[in-house]
């Protein structure tokens, strides 16, 4: 429409019709029933809100529109969705389970140093020092379209790589990452730098094999003449194995092990953020925590546990008997009351006289009304 003949009810009808439209993308490419694929998240609405709202206000200051036509009230803010994630012990099965050399590192590598699936396919060698066991993540491997690559700054695209299709209307691309928090350096295990050893290795020998028809971009992620590794791919695979694999292991996107790594993290660090974003690269720390730091069950069992631990020993020192416990407390008093009966019998044996004066410390009351318990008697 011309700008000049839009009004309020075009916008209303616009964003109103957002809400049953269905997705696209990498979530919609694999789905496995077309009548099950969900529509636009209330996120995805709101922000299309915002960027229009902001982009007619300024409309207005440069006088091509006498006022904002964006009257209708904004969507509700709608709360993060919660991503399925892989604990430690799921990630252990699965690197058990995996054949593939390079979906196995890639998986590793993911998760181990959080990366986002751009980023792990876009690793080359002279960002990798196996000697410090770190890696520097400053480039990102990534498909636009070329209209959109048009209007990339020409500083932001590190290189183009080589069209396959002709005609297609899009290219593959290096590029630097999403912003200036994510070009970080991270450190990495010593079982990742060993798998990172052998995929040096096997890269040599593939460019022996291969001789002049090696493509060398000098990446760690590419297939065996050197071809990058696009993102769909590699999620191709992995989505193949969840299917095959037979392990019963929540099902993730390759993106989600970014997710699942950023949860371990926050739990093994007790919530240290900003050592957890320095892995992450996010700008802020609300961004880690609102989105990717999903809580996991066996955390809330543990605090839980924790809590349950305290009011026990409370319990002990007070001789207070919970109910659901008695048979539980019955049984550890019977087995105090055994032990002491024995240490008894046998300073009878050896002195009846400082048995009579242990008897007689127990059971003298104190000036609190209560058993004198000091250990030193």
């Amino acid at each position: 429409m011309e700008l000049t003949k839009v009004c309020p009810l075009d916008v209303e009808k616009c964003i109103n019709s957002l809400w049953s439209k269905k997705i696209s993308g990498i979530r919609a490419k694999y789905c496995k029933d077309e009548n099950s694929l969900p529509c636009l998240s209330g996120k995805t609405i709101r922000d299309v809100y915002i960027l229009l709202k902001q982009a007619l206000d300024r409309a207005v200051e440069w006088k091509f529109i006498t006022g904002n036509p964006v009257m209708c009230d904004a969507p509700k803010k709608v709360p993060p969705k919660k991503h399925a994630v892989w604990e430690f012990d799921n990630l252990y099965d699965a690197l058990e389970s995996i054949d593939n050399e390079l979906l196995h590192l890639a998986i590793h590598t993911a998760f181990a140093c959080s990366t986002r699936p751009g980023e792990v396919l876009g690793l080359t060698w002279d960002c990798v020092n196996l000697e410090d066991k770190r890696l520097v993540i400053e480039r990102t491997i990534q498909r636009v379209s070329k209209t959109a690559l048009a209007k990339l700054p020409c500083a932001d695209v590190k290189y183009l790589f080589p069209e396959k299709n002709i005609g297609s209307k899009s290219r593959l691309i290096m590029k630097l990452p999403k912003n200036d928090s994510s070009e970080r350096c991270i450190f990495f295990t010593d079982h990742l730098l060993a798998e990172l050893t052998r995929r040096k290795d096997t890269i040599e020998k593939c460019k022996q094999f291969f001789g002049e028809d090696y493509h060398d971009y000098n990446l760690v992620f590419c297939l065996d003449n050197g071809d990058p590794v696009e993102p769909h791919r590699m999620q191709k695979w992995f989505q193949r194995w969840q299917q095959k694999s037979g392990l019963e292991l929540p099902n993730i996107l390759f993106r989600e092990l970014r997710h699942s790594s950023s949860t371990y993290k926050l739990k093994e660090s007790a919530g240290d953020i900003k050592s957890v974003i320095g892995d992450t690269g996010h700008s802020t720390p609300d961004t880690l925590l609102r989105v990717y730091a999903q809580t996991l069950d066996s955390n809330r069992r543990e605090l839980t546990n924790k809590l349950e631990e305290r009011f026990r020993q409370k319990d002990l020192q007070t001789g207070k008997v919970v109910p659901g416990h008695s048979e539980e407390r019955k049984s550890e008093d019977a087995i105090n009351l055994a032990a002491l009966e024995k240490v008894l019998m046998a300073i009878k044996e050896v002195s009846p006289d400082l048995h009579a004066q242990v008897l007689h410390t127990i059971l003298t009351p104190t000036d609190e009304g209560c058993m004198d318990t000091d250990p030193r008697k």
